[in-house]
C-alpha cells in the first residue's frame, strides 16, 4: 500500500488562508482527525462565490484543484483567483489613475513607495489597508470564532498606461482619496461629450420591447410635499407603474437629473444590473454595478446598452446635454446646488431669464459636528447645541425667486399676443399685472362666445388670472373664490398637474415662437376646470347643508345649538358664507365671490344672464347666519350696512364690466333663520336711509331663505338633463329672475322674499318649458349614471 504524497505547505499556511477571508481553524476543527481532508475542507471554503472565475480559467473545478495541489505556488494561483474574484464582485466600476510622466510600470512602482502594494500577476495587485489584523474571538481561553478585520484589499488592474482600482465604496473612497494626494499619480479625467441624451433615457424608460427589463428606478427627489426621494421596484418590469406615476406628477423622467439607479434584467442573456448615475460638479457620468459578473459579461452589457440608448460608461455628460427646459426649471428651483450646476449651461437667452428671475446670495457656512446643522463661519459656538466642533468653512448659494419679474415677462408677452382658441373669436383682450395677496399675477379680460351654451349668439366676459406659480404653494383666494386661472409653472412647479385649472410652461411660454395656440388652450383648461370645480364645491356644500337644514327641522334653534354649530358656527360665519357662494356658483357660474379683507363690500356678486340682453341681472350677495330663537337680528346697524353695501361705489367698475351699469339691481340678504315678521319693517329703515341719499336709485331688497337657495340647486340637480337644451335654460333664468324681482309692497314697505314657493315656481315654469319642447324632465341626476 502506497504512501499519501505530501501535502502542499500553503494548507498549513494558516495566516495566508485568514488573510483571504477563509476560516482556517472551522476547517481544521470540521477535517477533525482526517487531516489529510483538510486541503478540500478549505478549498471548499475559498471556491464559495468563485466558481465562477475559476470555470472561465480552467476547463473545470477538479483540474484547478489539483493543480493547487501539485504546485509549487500554490498561494500564488489561489491567490489570483482570490484577487480576480475580487474584481468581479466589487459593484462599482472604479476609478482609473495613471503616471504624470512614466508607464505603468512606473506607476505600480510608485503604489510600492507609497502604499502597501502587492503585484499579483501582469493583470492585477492589490494594496492592502496600512493597519489590518486577525482577531480570534475567545471565550473561556478557547477560540469560538475568526474575524479578518479591513483584510479585503483593493484591487488594481493593470493597463497599457493606466490602473484601473475597484474596492467596496468606503475603502474605494479612503484609497482615491490617497491616490490623489500623491505625487506623480493623477486620476484619468472621462473624456466630456454635450450630446442630448435625456430624450433617450425617457424612451428606454418606457419602451417595452426591450431585451433590458426595467425593474426598478431610485429618485433623489420626487414632486411629493417634502420632494422624498423615491425608489419604484418590483420583480417584474415597473414601465406601466412609471407611466402612472408620470401621469399623476410624482415623478419625472424628462431630465435625467433627479435619476439616481435604473434597475435592470437582460432578459436574452440573463442576469440583473444597476444603472447607476454619478452627479459631479461639470456633467454625470453613467456608472455599471454589477456584482459577480465577469469582464466580458459588463462589456457584452455595456455595447448592448449604448445600442439602445446611445449612453457611453465612463463618458462625462455635460449637463447641458439635458434638454434646456429641464435644465432652466432645475435653475428656478430654488436650489443653490443646481443653480450652480446648471446655470452655464443654458442657452444665451434662457441665462439672460434666469439671471433676471433669480437672486443668489453667497454666504460663507461651516457644519457643526455636534447637531449637523449649517452655520454662519463666523460663529465661534453653534447657536442651535453650543458645540464648538466644526467642519473646514464651505461656500453655500441661497436662491430667491423674483416673481414680480416673472410676472413682467408674462404680462409683456399677453400683451403682445392676443389668444387664439379653436373655432371661436376672442375679442377685447387686454392684461394688466397686479398683485393677489401679496403676490405677482397678470389678470386678463376678454369676452367671447366659446364658453356659452349651445346655440347662444351672446359673448360673455371672462376674467382669467395667470399667476406664476414657481415653488410656492398655490393662493387660496383662487381655489376659495373659484376664479378662472392658468398657472405658470416653473422650477419645483414644472411638473404639477393642476387639475382643474389652465396651465402653461414659463419656459414654453418665452421660447415659443408663437404661443397664441398654447395660452388660448390654457385659457380654454381654466374656463372648464372652474365650472368642475364648482360643480365639487357646490356638491359638496348641498350634502352639508342638506344634512344642517334637516337638523334643525328636527330640533329648531331653541335650547343647546352646539351640535348646528358643528355645521355653521355664527362665531365663525366665513364657511356659511362660503357655501352661499358655491350654490349660487353652482346655479349660476358667472357669480364672483367679493367680501375681501379689509374691504366694505358684499361677500359676493350674484350674475344671472337675462336671455336676449347683454345686461346681466346682478345682485350683491351678503349671507346672514344666526342661531338666535327669534331669527337673525337685523337691527338698524343692519339697515346702515344694507344701505351702504346697495350704494357703494367701489364696486362700480366690477359691476359695469359685469352688467354695464354701476348699481346693482337688489341686494339679497341670504339666512338659515330669517324672522319674515320683520322683513317690512326693516325694508323701511333701508329706504328711508336710500331716499336720504345723494342717488336716486333704489336697488331691491331680497330676503332669501337658505333653504330655497339649497332647494333650487336640487332642481338643477334633478332636471340638468332638460337644462341641457339652451330654450329650457334660458326660461330656467327667466323664470329665477322674475322671482327674484317679484316684490311685495306691506305696510308701506317694499321687498322681496325668494322662499319654497318661489321655488316652486320656478319648477313649475321649468316642467312647462321642458314639455314644450318633449323632453322627459324626470330624470334625475342620481339616475342619470345608472
Amino acid at each position: 500500500m502506497g504512501s499519501n504524497p505530501p501535502v502542499n505547505p500553503v494548507f498549513h499556511d494558516e495566516e495566508f488562508w485568514l488573510k483571504i477571508s477563509v476560516d482556517y481553524p472551522e476547517a481544521l476543527e470540521e477535517a477533525g482527525e482526517n487531516a489529510s481532508s483538510l486541503p478540500e475542507k478549505l478549498l471548499g471554503r475559498f471556491l464559495r462565490g468563485k466558481r465562477k472565475v475559476v470555470s472561465n480559467k480552467y476547463d473545470s473545478v477538479k483540474d484547478f484543484k489539483r493543480e493547487v495541489k501539485e504546485s509549487g505556488d500554490a498561494e500564488g494561483i489561489i491567490f489570483s483567483i482570490y484577487v480576480e474574484s475580487l474584481w468581479m464582485k466589487n459593484w462599482s466600476e472604479g476609478v482609473e489613475f495613471e503616471h504624470v510622466d512614466g508607464t505603468v510600470d512606473d506607476l505600480v512602482d510608485k503604489l510600492d513607495e507609497d502604499t502597501d502594494y502587492q503585484d499579483v500577476n501582469e493583470t492585477f495587485g492589490v494594496i492592502w489597508p496600512t493597519t489590518r489584523q486577525i482577531r480570534r474571538k475567545k471565550e473561556e481561553g478557547e477560540v469560538i470564532g475568526v474575524r479578518s478585520d479591513e483584510t479585503e484589499p483593493v484591487v488594481v488592474k493593470k493597463d497599457e498606461d493606466s490602473i484601473m482600482v475597484r474596492a467596496s465604496s468606503a475603502r474605494l473612497k479612503s484609497t482615491t482619496r490617497d491616490l490623489r494626494d500623491t505625487e506623480e499619480i493623477v486620476e484619468v479625467e472621462p473624456e466630456s461629450e454635450a450630446v442630448e441624451i435625456s430624450p433617450n433615457i425617457q424612451g428606454f424608460l418606457s419602451n417595452t420591447d426591450s431585451d433590458f427589463e426595467v425593474i426598478g428606478v431610485k429618485f433623489n427627489d420626487s414632486e411629493l410635499p417634502e420632494r422624498s426621494r423615491i425608489r419604484v421596484k418590483h420583480e417584474r418590469s415597473i414601465v406601466e407603474d412609471l407611466g402612472v406615476l408620470s401621469e399623476v406628477n410624482i415623478i419625472s423622467t424628462e431630465g435625467v437629473s433627479a435619476i439616481q439607479k435604473i434597475y435592470l434584467r437582460d432578459t436574452r442573456f440573463g442576469g440583473k444590473y444597476r444603472v447607476k448615475l454619478n452627479h459631479a460638479d461639470e456633467g454625470f457620468r453613467f456608472e455599471l454595478v454589477a456584482p459577480e459578473k465577469l469582464q466580458r459579461e459588463r462589456e457584452r452589457f455595456k455595447n448592448r446598452f449604448k445600442q439602445e440608448t446611445g449612453v457611453s460608461f465612463g463618458v462625462e455628460y455635460e449637463y447641458g446635454s439635458q434638454n434646456q427646459r429641464h435644465l432652466f426649471n432645475r435653475v428656478l428651483s430654488g436650489d443653490g446646488g443646481a443653480y450652480d450646476r446648471y446655470f452655464d449651461e443654458l442657452d444665451e437667452d434662457l441665462r439672460r431669464y434666469a439671471e433676471e428671475f433669480t437672486d443668489a446670495t453667497y454666504q460663507t457656512q461651516k457644519l457643526c459636528f455636534e447637531c449637523r446643522e449649517a452655520v454662519s463661519d463666523s460663529l465661534e459656538v453653534c447657536s442651535r447645541c453650543g458645540s464648538t466642533d466644526f467642519s473646514d468653512s464651505f461656500e453655500q448659494v441661497d436662491i430667491s425667486i423674483n416673481e414680480s419679474r416673472v410676472a413682467y415677462h408674462v404680462n409683456a408677452v399677453l400683451e403682445e399676443r392676443e389668444p387664439v382658441l379653436s373655432d371661436f373669436e376672442i375679442s377685447r383682450w387686454s392684461v394688466e399685472q397686479r398683485e393677489m395677496n401679496s403676490r405677482d399675477i397678470v389678470r386678463s379680460d376678454f369676452t367671447s362666445t366659446a364658453f356659452e351654451e349651445r346655440g347662444s349668439p351672446d359673448s360673455t366676459r371672462h376674467e382669467v388670472f395667470f399667476v406664476p406659480q414657481g415653488n410656492q404653494i398655490q393662493p387660496r383666494q383662487i381655489n376659495n373664490y373659484l376664479l378662472k386661472c392658468v398657472y405658470v409653472t416653473y422650477g419645483e412647479s414644472a411638473v404639477d398637474d393642476y387639475e382643474g385649472f389652465g396651465r402653461i410652461s414659463l419656459y414654453e411660454l418665452l421660447t415659443t415662437e408663437n404661443p397664441e395656440k398654447l395660452v388660448g388652450k390654457s385659457i380654454h383648461d381654466a374656463v372648464m376646470g372652474m365650472q368642475v370645480r364648482t360643480f365639487s364645491k357646490a356638491n359638496e356644500a348641498f350634502d352639508v347643508a342638506e344634512d344642517y337644514l334637516r337638523l334643525v327641522s328636527e330640533h329648531g334653534y331653541s335650547g343647546d345649538t352646539s351640535e348646528l354649530e358643528e355645521y355653521y358656527n355664527p362665531d365663525m360665519p366665513d364657511y356659511f358664507e362660503k357655501h352661499v357662494f358655491y350654490l349660487l356658483k353652482g346655479l349660476f357660474v358667472q357669480t364672483e365671490r367679493w367680501g375681501r379683507h379689509t374691504k366694505r363690500e358684499a361677500d359676493a356678486l350674484l350674475v344671472v344672464p337675462r336671455p336676449g340682453s347683454r345686461k346681466a341681472y346682478a345682485a350683491k350677495v351678503d349671507p346672514k347666519l344666526s342661531h338666535s330663537d327669534d331669527g337673525y337680528p337685523l337691527g338698524t346697524s343692519g339697515e346702515d350696512q344694507v344701505s351702504r353695501y346697495m350704494t357703494n361705489g367701489q364696486s362700480a367698475n366690477a359691476l359695469r364690466s359685469k352688467t354695464g351699469r354701476e348699481q346693482p339691481d337688489a341686494l339679497v340678504l341670504v339666512s338659515q333663520n330669517f324672522n319674515s315678521d320683520r322683513f317690512a319693517l326693516r325694508s323701511r329703515g333701508v329706504q328711508e336711509r336710500l331716499e336720504n341719499g345723494s342717488d336716486d336709485y333704489e336697488p331691491d331688497l331680497v330676503f332669501m331663505e337658505y333653504e330655497a337657495l339649497v332647494e333650487l340647486y336640487q332642481l338643477e340637480l334633478d332636471y340638468h338633463r332638460a337644462l341641457d337644451n339652451p330654450d329650457v335654460k334660458r326660461r330656467f333664468r327667466e323664470l329665477v329672475i322674475e322671482e327674484l324681482q317679484n316684490v311685495s309692497y306691506t305696510h308701506g314697505a317694499k321687498f322681496v322674499h325668494f322662499d319654497g314657493r318661489s321655488v316652486k315656481t320656478v319648477r313649475d315654469g321649468l316642467l312647462a318649458e321642458a314639455k314644450a319642447h318633449d323632453i322627459d324632465p324626470v330624470r334625475t341626476y342620481s339616475q342619470s349614471d345608472e
